[in-house]
């Protein structure tokens, strides 16, 4: 399968746990919104069949992307149902006419392609439109409104993407920001093992396998965190979407603020600690700095590596 499809990878967080979209600055379809090229559709479509031909699995930024196109710009919906390939690709644009809110579209569609299944969803419970998805629980909401944006420019997906920050708790906040950039500088092979340690406490917190839908919710604030201050990097109207809910929401702006410090607290320590472990001289450096990024690793407060005792500095 093609690395980019859409300019998005859809990364994974937490073992199987479906996480936030990374971006290729060269890939079209991520400045699609600007001047909505019709080559660079056709060359978006292309590469989604060349992608599904090998796994047939269906992406939600992609769903996003061709509802988006479909509801932003209604002139390409020839272009799109033009592009039929295997099951899978069908299924999406079957499923991006959903979303866009083409329901006798999608019924066509489905009957001319023989989607039977999926007609038999759309006629049985018909997913909300794109306008109206709201991200609580199921961090593939986050990419398919990434794709949204991508298609449209219209901020208000990625708002709907950073509201979900308003109503959440601050213990959830924290953990997901951690969880997020835990994620974005280490992976499960880093050599302390905290990543993983990270992913069971988290789990062991929401108690992930009785209460599912606490701990998705946090992996969906985490991949919200992830790929918009990833992608805000990138665009401007996204930076200044984010920016903009930030000094509207003081309380999650100052949990931010707490988990960026605290955390690049951790990569200094993390570094000193691995320094000191090739030092024999250093085995009580070592043993202290072990226990402060354990502490962090464990969801402990921000302030144990902000502010450690002194006899552990």
């Amino acid at each position: 399968m093609k690395r980019h499809i859409l300019g998005m990878a859809l990364a994974v967080a937490l073992s199987a746990s479906p996480s936030v979209a990374q971006v290729s600055a060269d890939d079209c379809a991520f400045t699609y919104y600007r001047d909505k090229s019709e080559a660079c559709l056709d060359k978006t479509l292309a590469a989604l069949r060349d992608a599904m031909s090998v796994k047939p699995e269906i992406n939600p930024a992609m769903v996003g992307f061709l509802a988006g196109v479909l509801k932003s710009t209604p002139s390409k919906e020839a272009t799109i149902l033009a592009a039929v390939g295997p099951p899978a690709m069908k299924t999406t644009i079957f499923l991006a006419l959903e979303r866009a809110g083409r329901d006798d579209a999608a019924r066509r569609f489905a009957k001319a392609e023989d989607l039977q299944a999926a007609l038999t969803g759309l006629e049985s419970e018909s997913p909300p439109q794109l306008d109206e998805v709201k991200p609580r629980s199921a961090a593939a909401d986050n990419n398919l409104l990434i794709g949204a944006f991508m298609a449209s420019g219209d901020p208000a997906y990625i708002k709907a993407i950073l509201d979900n920050f308003s109503t959440a708790e601050d213990g959830q906040i924290r953990d997901a920001v951690r969880v997020a950039l835990m994620q974005t500088r280490y992976d499960e092979n880093d050599p302390r093992g905290g990543y993983r340690r990270l992913s069971r406490v988290v789990c062991g917190k929401y108690q992930c396998r009785r209460d599912p839908a606490a701990f998705s919710r946090v992996l969906t604030l985490a991949s919200a965190y992830w790929a918009v201050t990833s992608l805000a990097a990138k665009d401007e109207t996204i930076r200044a979407t984010n920016q903009a809910f930030l000094d509207a929401n003081p309380r999650v702006k100052a949990i931010e603020r707490n988990e960026q410090d605290a955390f690049a607290a951790y990569v200094e320590r993390f570094s000193a600690w691995t320094a000191a472990k090739r030092n024999p001289d250093s085995a009580d450096a070592a043993k202290s700095d072990d226990a402060l990024l354990s502490a962090y690793e464990n969801l402990g407060a921000t302030s144990d590596l902000l502010h450690p005792p002194i006899e552990a500095k």
